[in-house]
C-alpha cells in the first residue's frame, strides 16, 4: 500500500514535470536535491549529474547570491553541460532551502523573432491582398465605364442604321 506521504511525494515529482518552465531544489547548504525535466532539456545535465551536487556546478557565485536573495525576473547565465544559457530567474526561500524557476532567454528571444517574422509575413499578405482586391475594384468600375460605353455606342449605331435606312428609303423613292 502505497502512503500518503510517497504519494504526494509522486504528485509533486509529477507536477514539476509538468510545469513548462526549468526548476532547481536546493537545501540549505547549497546542494541540489531536485530538478525538473525542463532543467534537464535546458541544461544538458541529466537528473543524476545534479542531485547532490553544489549549486556552483551551475550558477556562478554573483548569481547564487542573487537567487538566495530571492529574485523575480532577474535574467543569470545557467552554465549547461554544453554551452552558457541566458535565463530569466525566479527565486523563493522556503524552509528547506531554496525554489528556483528558470525560463530559457534565448528560446523566449527567438520566439519572438519568429513571431515578428510572422506578423511580417501576414503584413506582407495583407498588402498584397488588399492590393489585389483595390486593383479587382477598380477593374470592376473599369468593366462598367466600358459597359456603359459600349451601350452608348450600340444605340448610336443603331440609330445610324435607322438613319441609314431612312435615307436608302427616301433615296429609293426618289429614283
Amino acid at each position: 500500500m502505497i502512503s500518503e506521504n510517497q504519494l504526494s511525494k509522486e504528485f509533486f515529482e509529477e507536477f514539476l514535470n509538468f510545469i513548462p518552465v526549468s526548476i532547481i531544489l536546493v537545501d540549505e547548504e547549497d546542494y541540489i536535491f531536485g530538478v525538473n525535466k525542463g532543467l534537464e532539456k535546458l541544461s544538458g545535465y541529466k537528473r543524476h549529474e545534479l542531485v547532490d551536487d553544489k549549486i556552483e556546478k551551475i550558477f556562478t557565485e554573483k548569481d547564487i547570491e542573487k537567487l538566495r536573495r530571492e529574485v523575480s525576473r532577474e535574467e543569470i547565465a545557467l552554465m549547461g553541460k554544453e554551452k552558457k544559457v541566458k535565463v530569466e530567474a525566479f527565486s523563493e526561500k522556503f524552509s528547506g532551502g531554496i525554489f528556483i524557476a528558470l525560463s530559457d532567454l534565448d528560446r523566449a528571444k527567438q520566439m519572438e523573432k519568429e513571431m515578428e517574422e510572422k506578423v511580417k509575413e501576414l503584413e506582407r499578405f495583407n498588402r498584397l491582398a488588399t492590393g489585389r482586391e483595390l486593383r479587382m475594384v477598380e477593374l470592376k468600375r473599369d468593366k462598367k465605364k466600358l459597359e456603359e460605353r459600349n451601350d452608348s455606342l450600340e444605340t448610336k449605331l443603331k440609330e445610324a442604321k435607322r438613319e441609314l435606312e431612312k435615307l436608302k428609303k427616301k433615296n429609293g423613292n426618289e429614283g
